[in-house]
């Protein structure tokens, strides 16, 4: 099962590969940080940059949370002191519907790429990339950030995102 680890902003990449070089396969057998594809504007010429999905959090699969969270404990990074979310008492691992949206937007590399749309009679339609099918989910489009933001419920609460959007045509 998937859980969510919370961790001081900026320590993410550090804390995964501090979770796959001490932790077990057993114990935990997928550790991710979700990244998104963006891309900027930059003297007159398209970037393309990597960031992070949601800064302060990893999603890893386990079946042993209890045993992952004291072991995470135990990783000292910058006076971080990450751990396995929980829901009063309980460990509470993220639900099927969240797991089949994040692994439809991030795919199997963890990463949001870059989506194409077109805006006909003022509805946007995504017509290529993880945002297809996700319409209904935009709440605001900058064409000229090539940005789209999002709001879903995900992990027990309504989470705001920004994902790569082109839009290529407006009617």
């Amino acid at each position: 099962m998937w859980y969510v680890i919370w961790t001081k902003t900026n320590t993410e990449i550090l804390l995964r590969d501090q979770i796959k070089r001490r932790v077990s396969p057993e114990i935990c057998s997928d550790c991710r940080v979700l990244t998104r594809t963006e891309q900027q504007k930059w003297k007159k010429e398209i970037v393309s940059k990597t960031k992070l999905l949601f800064p302060g959090y990893l999603f890893v699969d386990t079946n042993e949370p209890e045993k992952l969270n004291s072991l995470i404990r135990q990783i000292n990074i910058s006076d971080n002191h990450p751990r396995v979310i929980k829901s009063g008492d309980i460990y509470k691992p993220i639900t099927d519907t969240e797991e089949e949206i994040l692994k439809s937007l991030a795919g199997n590399d963890g990463n949001v790429g870059i989506s194409t749309g077109i805006i006909e009679n003022k509805v946007l339609k995504v017509i290529d990339g993880p945002l297809k099918g996700f319409e209904k989910y935009i709440y605001k489009i900058d064409r000229y950030k090539r940005k789209a933001w999002l709001a879903m419920s995900l992990f027990g609460e309504e989470r705001m995102f920004s994902a790569s959007l082109n839009v290529i045509r407006k009617d």
